[in-house]
């Protein structure tokens, strides 16, 4: 079998194998360790939990906190237990003067219906989540949110 395949093409893929996943994992730990993206799953977090608090505090203004105020509409869609969150960052743009950042990204939903016990969740709802940032001075805030938690596949 190690006669099919040379040594030297055998290390060649080996490095580039290696080198990938050290390019990839590269790449995915510096776009979710910036901090718009912190910020942006903060803000998820606190409009998973209901904290309308957290929310006050990562917002620039009152815009920001519309979607706080249909968290009846969201307990309802998310009756159950949410298992897991996770966060798949689509798009990051940042303008010219850095003060400004547009980000795109997929909050991944586990969970599981009521009466229904499993490990991973066993619905998954993907909620595609719009933000502007803001930073004013040192640190991000949130001026502007929409989600698709309404879209197709969603249970009022």
């Amino acid at each position: 079998m190690n006669n099919i395949v040379p040594k030297p093409v055998r290390r060649i893929l080996s490095l580039f194998i290696i080198v990938a996943t050290g390019a990839f994992a590269y790449n995915t730990m510096r776009v979710h360790t910036m901090q718009e993206v912190i910020i942006l799953k903060q803000y998820g977090d606190a409009l998973l939990k209901y904290d309308r608090q957290l929310g006050r505090e990562l917002s620039v203004d009152a815009i920001a906190l519309r979607p706080f105020e249909i968290t009846s509409e969201r307990k309802v869609a998310l009756r159950g237990d949410v298992k897991w969150t996770y966060y798949r960052v689509r798009n990051v743009r940042r303008s010219k003067d850095q003060r400004t950042t547009t980000l795109v990204a997929d909050q991944i939903i586990r969970k599981d219906p009521p009466g229904l016990v499993t490990f991973w969740g066993a619905e998954k709802i993907v909620n595609r989540m719009n933000m502007v940032l803001v930073s004013p001075k040192s640190s991000w805030r949130v001026e502007r949110y929409s989600d698709s938690f309404y879209h197709s596949g969603m249970k009022k």
